[in-house]
């Protein structure tokens, strides 16, 4: 009996703490990448931003997107890598609205997915 009590305290304390590291990882991660396109987003604003600067960010993405998948699902990863890409090619292009569009949306799903993950009231019921 003892060891039952023991062994189901034990699991939700782990339980506990994958939460707590999921939740700290994810906003840690989202929030890097959102730092990285805002300051693309700034740039294309000042119609200074280069391909590298976007190709530079998606990169970020890239790398931190691998790590993601264990996280989040493929859809959301998926729509972040279309935006992305498509503000990629309107910056070689030269057509800064159109690429500070689609970093705009960027940024958005940046700030919007992760509340999707969080521990919060909205998301428990």
């Amino acid at each position: 009996m003892v060891k039952s009590c023991l062994s189901i305290i034990i699991t939700f304390l782990v339980f506990i703490g994958g939460a707590i590291y999921e939740q700290t990882y994810i906003r840690k991660a989202f929030d890097g990448l959102n730092e990285e396109f805002f300051a693309v987003y700034k740039k294309l604003s000042d119609e200074t931003a280069t391909e590298e600067d976007l190709s530079k960010a998606q990169n970020k993405w890239l790398e931190e997107k691998y790590k993601l998948h264990a996280f989040i699902p493929h859809n959301e990863i998926k729509e972040l890598d279309l935006w992305i890409a498509e503000a990629v090619y309107y910056a070689k292009e030269k057509d800064y609205d159109e690429a500070k569009g689609k970093v705009s949306v960027t940024l958005e799903l940046l700030e919007q997915i992760p509340k999707t993950f969080a521990l919060s009231f909205e998301n428990l019921f």
